[in-house]
């Protein structure tokens, strides 16, 4: 029965986890760790990135790449004449005033020196 305001009460159980990940049991990431030898995978993704084609190989090695420093810090940058510069950056990396968009801190000094 909906309570004021028209929201149902819902309780989570067992059969009915809720929202969000899975149980780890029940998981797919699981599944694949019970079936496979990380060992062996590694050497196929060797083998690949050893492979004639340079595509495979390219992939591969950007795969180990990856997996050994990390995926490299993407930032990215969009204005529109209507909004304000905004700028997206990774965790770790520091911005400049000029890359902030924010220009109060540079139009307040212009009105101190008038």
């Amino acid at each position: 029965m909906a309570g004021k305001g028209g929201r149902k009460s819902t309780t989570w159980t067992a059969s009915h986890p809720g929202p969000g990940r899975p149980p780890a049991e029940k998981s797919l990431t699981k599944a694949l760790r019970d079936k496979v030898d990380p060992k062996e995978m590694a050497e196929r993704i060797i083998a690949l990135s050893r492979d004639k084609d340079k595509t495979i190989a390219l992939k591969a090695t950007t795969y180990i790449y990856d997996r050994l420093d990390g995926t490299p810090i993407q930032s990215l940058r969009t204005q529109s004449d209507d909004l304000p510069q905004i700028v997206i950056a990774g965790p770790g990396v520091e911005l400049d005033k000029a890359d902030s968009g924010d220009t109060s801190q540079a139009s307040s000094d212009q009105g101190a020196d008038s």
